[in-house]
Parts: structure tokens; sequence; C-alpha cells
């Protein structure tokens, strides 16, 4: 039996997938300094209407393991059990009946065995699913070259795959696992990111790493999905598709019945604008054995308004799904202009996005005259973008008319003639033609710390500035969240001496900081290559950025060295962070200066090249460096002729600088090591001296009649070569310094 029927009393107000009256979701947490605290409480916040969460720490794994009976759903969180790890073995059989019963157990971090071996031991399926260390190891956001396969559960009734796209998977390992596991997202080496196993009527859900403490509602979407495909599994169904068409104004669904009998289906779709229409169909279908079955329903919908269409399955299962849609209106030929970026400071473009309505296409163009006649270049319309480059005009007030004209020269759209002020403001910060940093009248030598504090408390990101300050450091790049108030902060470290490279802000958030000195600059994006960030989209936000904040420097940090190219223009300090030091991997630093030349070399002028420098290691993925290796790669950044050094890290809650005392101590010596290369390194004519081998680098610095040479032996081993024909042999990680006047 099909039946179409109009409704209007059919109303889903929420946005939800529900199996039951209410979700019961049991959280294993870690503990202090690994709780990652923000996963579970911003969990409990999106899930409210339909799901209740309890978190746990592995020493309340026995309270937890007695809870499962009223549980759905299982999640470990990323450090779960890593603190004092405890064994699952007591408790076997109770998760054993508990999983094979239908319930649904989700890792984050599977790469961390210490929860994975431990909980798979007592399932009896040790071996099955191991981590294996990864090509990309280390490297994350790997947006342009994560894959994800077509199963169901990434896509309904949620879109997670596109979530996970955006995401962060840290991708020093990947995961090994036989044929009963599925792959679900795939590394580089098409290896899996994530896996799905049944386990009776159970599944098991694991990720190698993919970081959801801000991204708590993708995580709610993917424990929907979970649950609603494994209820169809059980059921004998698979649900393959869900439709929107709003070109047609139709609403699809796609079943395949998996089993060798007939299969009802019972469940209605509907869908309800927001201007009072609702539509709905019910259906009640027997499908034939391994039969495929699809309903559609046709709405009217007027253009620009929201709904939500919502699907209720009542048999062979229950649950309902609902999404929210909305069809764009035509565009409007009333405003056809919109400003985006106008700056006062001469050295900034502006930009004018115009929309000509689809029917006029081709058959109108866009005038901008500027009075009085002064060179402005006027770019092309491309992508209904207008570049408008003032940076040759001189100071002084100017009209800016602009039109949207046929092509017989008849005016379509004029916008009334706007006045322009083109000032003489040089910026506080800025990069000179030499590339180097410049505050006020004084070129500076920015040499600090990434602090990576986004699970820390403020007080943590103090401590750190006071050790820089102690230790004759001058910057801290440092992250701030939307939720913080960074005041005290930027107090501490301008009593402190120190400048700040702020992670975090927005347009509008930093522009209440466009007077502060004690903000060198702003961090636009990390790694944006790594995600293959739109080089013209990053270019205009940094343009935005400099105008709400035009004494402040943009900086940003590249993955691959040969990057900086297409990502000219997007920011003034371009670091660059190359980590040599990986785990199962003989140290070799010797790379470290060529890749730094490489990034150097496709830089435009007017931008600061940034050597980023490996201090730290993790229990996975990357081994600590030595204190020759850490101090070598500074001389191999300085040989570089960089115009800064960052040091990757001092905290990010994963390593802690003040835990290894060799490594902590050269960081206190290193500052007062290099100061008085600074003279050279920032004023000084620099010139690359030959060696005769390319393990040995060498430069030379000339400044009013006064040398300094650096040599530097990159490698692990002893090294022979010539200096103005004189032979020098070298230790390993050698550096030598000579002065001379």
């Amino acid at each position: 039996m099909l039946g179409k029927i109009y409704l209007a009393i059919l109303c889903y107000c929420c946005i939800t997938v529900a199996l039951s009256a209410e979700t019961k979701i049991l959280f294993l947490a870690g503990r202090k300094p690994y709780d990652r605290n923000l996963e579970a409480k911003q969990l409990i916040e999106s899930v409210k209407g339909w799901g209740n969460v309890t978190v746990y720490d592995n020493r309340e794994l026995a309270a937890m393991s007695h809870d499962l009976a009223n549980a759905d759903v299982v999640i470990f969180g990323s450090l779960g059990n890593f603190v004092e790890p405890v064994s699952f073995m007591p408790y076997a059989e109770q998760w054993k009946q508990w999983l094979e019963s239908g319930k649904t157990v989700i890792i984050l971090a599977a790469g961390e065995p210490s929860a994975t071996n431990q909980f798979f031991k007592a399932l009896g399926i040790s071996g099955e699913c191991f981590s294996e260390q990864c090509v990309m190891i280390g490297r994350h956001d790997l947006k342009s070259q994560v894959k994800f396969g077509n199963h169901e559960l990434l896509h309904l009734p949620y879109d997670v795959a596109s979530g996970l796209h955006q995401n962060k998977f840290y991708n020093w390992a990947h995961l090994i696992t036989n044929d009963k596991w599925t792959p679900l997202v795939f590394c580089p080496e098409n290896k899996s990111l994530a896996a799905m196993r049944s386990y009776g009527k159970g599944m098991l859900l694991v990720f190698e790493y993919a970081e959801f403490k801000f991204k708590s509602r993708l995580l709610a979407e993917i424990i929907q999905n979970t649950m609603i495909w494994n209820a169809n599994k059980n059921a004998g169904f698979v649900w393959k598709s869900w439709d929107i068409d709003m070109k047609e104004h139709q609403s699809s669904i796609f079943f395949e019945n998996l089993q060798d009998r007939t299969l009802r289906l019972q469940g209605c779709m509907s869908i309800k604008t927001d201007s009072g229409k609702q539509y709905a169909v019910s259906f009640d279908r027997e499908v034939a054995p391994r039969g495929k079955f699809n309903e559609t329903l046709h709405f009217d919908w007027t253009p620009g308004c929201s709904a939500q269409s919502t699907l209720v399955m009542m048999n062979p299962v229950k649950w309902k799904a609902s999404r929210n849609v909305k069809k764009t209106p035509p565009i409007s030929c009333e405003l056809p202009f919109r400003r985006i970026f106008k700056h006062q400071a001469a050295c900034f473009p502006i930009h004018i996005e115009t929309k000509i309505p689809e029917k006029l296409t081709g058959q109108l163009t866009f005038n901008a005259q500027v009075e009085p006649d002064v060179p402005v270049k006027i770019g092309e319309l491309k992508n209904g973008m207008l570049h408008i480059d003032w940076s040759q005009c001189p100071p002084g007030d100017y009209k800016l008319k602009m039109a949207l004209v046929y092509n017989n020269g008849r005016i379509f759209w004029e916008l009334p003639a706007e006045k322009i002020t083109l000032d003489s403001h040089l910026p506080y910060n800025r990069i000179d033609e030499n590339g180097r940093v410049v505050r006020g009248s004084k070129r500076i030598f920015p040499l600090g710390f990434y602090h990576v504090s986004w699970d820390m408390p403020l007080e943590d990101r103090t401590e750190w500035i006071r050790f820089s300050a102690e230790n004759s450091y001058n910057l801290i790049h440092a992250s701030w969240s939307p939720r913080e108030d960074i005041t005290s902060v930027v107090e501490f470290a301008r009593q402190s001496n120190i400048l700040l490279l702020l992670e975090g802000a927005d347009e509008k958030r930093l522009a209440q900081w466009r007077n502060e000195k004690t903000i060198l600059g702003w961090s636009l994006i990390d790694e944006p290559d790594h995600v293959s960030a739109s080089p013209v989209e990053l270019k205009e936000k940094y343009e935005c950025w400099r105008g709400a904040a035009p004494d402040h420097l943009v900086y940003t940090v590249l993955l691959y060295p040969d990057s900086s190219r297409k990502y000219r223009g997007i920011a003034d300090m371009v670091g660059h962070d190359y980590y040599p030091i990986i785990q199962n991997i003989k140290h070799n630093v010797s790379h470290f200066y060529g890749s730094q030349i490489k990034h150097l070399a496709g830089l435009t002028k007017g931008s600061a090249p940034i050597a980023v420098i490996q201090c730290f290691g993790y229990q996975t993925g990357f081994d600590i460096p030595t204190p020759s290796e850490v101090r070598n790669m500074v001389y191999q950044a300085i040989l570089a002729n960089t115009s800064g050094i960052l040091f990757y890290t001092c905290n990010d809650s994963k390593f802690n600088l003040r835990k290894y005392p060799a490594l902590l101590d050269l960081m206190k010596k290193i500052p007062m090591e290099i100061k008085p290369l600074e003279k050279f390194i920032l004023n000084g004519d620099f010139s690359i001296l030959d060696t005769g081998n390319s393990q040995i680098i060498a430069g030379r610095w000339v400044l009013d009649g006064e040398k300094c040479e650096i040599l530097c032996n990159k490698s692990s081993a002893s090294a022979e070569g010539k200096i103005n024909g004189k032979a020098i042999l070298m230790n390993p990680l050698e550096i030598q310094i000579n002065y001379e006047r």
C-alpha cells in the first residue's frame, strides 16, 4: 500500500536523529595533564535535546562497566586510557555482552594504543586493528590528501564526510586492519584513518586520531549516523540516499533490502517550510528479497525560504532524522554593489563585489572612474570581485564612481561617487624591502616559541612569557580562543617586554586591539598548503585583517617549502615548519637548510621568512631532538638568511619543555648566544661561502668594516671542506663563529 497524504498538522520541530526517548552516552575521558576535557564538555552541549552524556576516567572503569546496561553508546576520548592505563579484562564479559546486543563504541584516538589494545584484548580481537607509522608522519590538517569512501555511515542522515574533511587528522600513524574491518577514511598511502567493524549486533568505529574538541556537533552527527546505520543493518536493510532537489522541488529516499526474505518498510517523509506550508508522504511497502525501494515527495517552495525535511522510520526499526534546507533567492538588481574592504592607508587595495543578474550576463560591463585622474589600477571583474589597487597614488582625497553599463553605453546601475581618503600613514610594524621586521624605525629579529594553549589556562601562557623575558627571547606565538578574555596575557606581555603573535582571532576581535603595540601581529591560518586553502580567499582575508589593524603584521606558516610561491601575498611574516627528528628513523637535520632556502626563494620581496624549528617530541611520531641538533638547526636557519626564528614548542599539552632539563638548558642559552650576531643579520651585507662540501654551509656578513663568518656542519658525521683555499675539518654538528675587524 502506498499513500500520498498532504497534512496541515504534521510538525517536527527538532533537528535531530533519535532512536529512543534519550540516547545515553558514556564518555571515557583522560586524566590530567591529558584530560582533553573540551571533547566531553562540548559534546554534552551538542546532544542536548536527544542525548545524555556521563563522563568517567579510567580510575572509574568499574563504575562505567556497571553502567553499561543502560547505555547506548560509549566513546573513548582522545587520551582516555593514557595516564596510568588500566586493564579492561576484569570487565570483559560485561563489555562483550553489551556490545553484542547491538550497542556502539567509538574510539577517537586508536593511534594511542593504551586504550585500543587494552580494550580489544578484552573483546578477544587483539591484533585485528593496530597503528603503524604513516608516510605523512606528524603532519595534520590533511584536507587535500585524506580520501573518503562512499559508505552510507559517512553520508546519512548527516554528511559527516564533509565535516571530517574540514577536521584535523593527526597523521603520525594509520590503522592496519584485517578483512573484518571496513575502512572509511584513507591516508595518502591508502591506509585507513578510520574504520568500522561489526561485533555481534553491535559495532566498533575507530579513528586513528581525529580531533573533535571544537567539532562537537560533528561528533554528535557521527554518533547519530552510526546508531541509525547499525539499527538498519540489524533490521536487514541499508539506507542508500536522501536527496533534496531544490530545482525540481522534490525529496527522495532510497533503500535496499539486504535479506533473502521480504522486508516491510513503513514510515513517513515530510517537508515543512518557514512560510507554514507542510507536505508529507507515507509509505508502507513490502520490498522483495535483495530488492530496492524508493519514495519521492513533491512540494512547492518559495525562493528564499527555509524548510525542514524529516524522515520517520516506523518499521522494522524506529528512528527519526531531520535536515534544514534552504533555497537561495534570485539575485536582486536593486543594489548590485557591495564594498568588501576599504582602508585609509594607500598601501591597501579596495575590493568591490558585484552580482550581475544571470539574464544580463554578457550584456553588462563594469565601469570605474577616479577623480582626479591618478594611476589607479582597476582590474577585471572575476568571480564577482573587482580589485582596485591604490598603492601608486599619492596621499589625498579622491572620488570613486562605479557603474554597470550596457554594451551600447547605457547605464544599468550607477553608484553615487564615494570619497576615498589616502593618507601617508606608515604602519608601526612593517616588513622592509630586505624582508626584515621593523618596529617603529628599528629592525628586530623575532625569536620565540609557539605556545599551543587551546586546552590550557591563561596562566600557562603568562608563565612562558615570564620564561621568555628572563631568557632574552622577544616573542610568543600564543592561542586565543573565542571564549577567552586575553587582556591579562597582553598586559603581562607588555610589562615583560615580550611581543605577541596571536592565533584564533577574526577581523572583529583583532580590531579591538588595533592600537596595542605589544601585539606584533596575528596568525592568519596554520599550514594553508596542507589543507589546500584558497590563496585568493586568504589574500582577501589578509587585506581585511591589515585594514582592521594596520599597525599589526599578519603571520602564517607553510608546511611545504615550495608552497611559498603559491601563497604569495597572504601574510607579511611567512614561517616554514620542517620537523626532521622522527621516531624509528635515524636522526638527520641536514635537510633543514635546503628546505628553508627553497621556502625563501618563493617569497615576494617585502615578506619576512621565519624558520620554525623543532624542539619537541611525542610518545609516538616525533623524537625529541638533542640539544646539539636544535642548536645546529638554529645556525642553519641563520645561514639561510631567515628574518626570525620560532621554536615549536615550549608547551602544547603533549610536550612541555620544562620536563627535559638538557634541552631546556640549551633554550635558555640560545638568545644570548646569537645576540652578538643580530647586528650583522639585520644590517650587514650577507654572502654565501663555498666550502666544497654540501654538508658544510658557511656565510659571511660585513658591517661597517667588521666581518662575521659562520660555518655549520649539518651532518652527524665529521666533514672536511675548504674556505678561501684553507682546509677545514669539522666535528659532527659543529658550529664555528669567527669575527674579524
